[in-house]
C-alpha cells in the first residue's frame, strides 16, 4: 500500500504516525489505532495498524495540507486554513478523542 502513496507531510506521535498523501490531499495513519484517529466502530481501537489506513475527515470535501502530532494528540490544516484536532485531551492538548474543528 505504501508504494501507491506519495506522502508530502509526516507527523509522529507517541505510538503512531500520520501522513498526508499529496496526490489526493487525504490523511493516512498507522500505529496504535485509537491514537491514529481511527474511530471505534472501525474495530481497530487498541490494535497496531501496520499499514497506512485512510483517516476519515468530518466532511468528504476536506483537502488536508499539513499534519502535526505530539504525544497523543494531532492536528491537520486543510487547504482553506481550517484546523482539525483530535487526541487524548490530556496535558492541555485540544481534542476529545474524536476528530473535529
Amino acid at each position: 500500500m505504501l508504494k501507491s502513496k506519495r506522502f508530502t507531510d509526516l507527523a509522529v506521535g507517541e505510538t503512531f504516525t500520520l501522513g498526508v498523501d499529496g496526490t489526493t490531499n487525504t490523511l493516512y495513519g498507522w500505529g496504535r489505532g485509537e491514537q491514529v484517529g481511527i474511530k471505534k466502530e472501525n474495530k481497530t481501537n487498541g490494535q497496531q495498524l501496520a499499514e497506512p489506513r485512510l483517516i476519515p475527515m468530518p466532511k468528504s470535501d476536506i483537502k488536508v495540507s499539513k499534519v502535526y502530532s505530539s504525544g497523543m494528540h494531532s492536528a491537520v490544516i486543510d487547504s482553506n486554513g481550517l484546523v482539525y484536532t483530535w487526541g487524548s485531551n490530556g496535558v492541555w492538548s485540544k481534542g476529545g478523542g474524536q476528530l473535529g474543528t
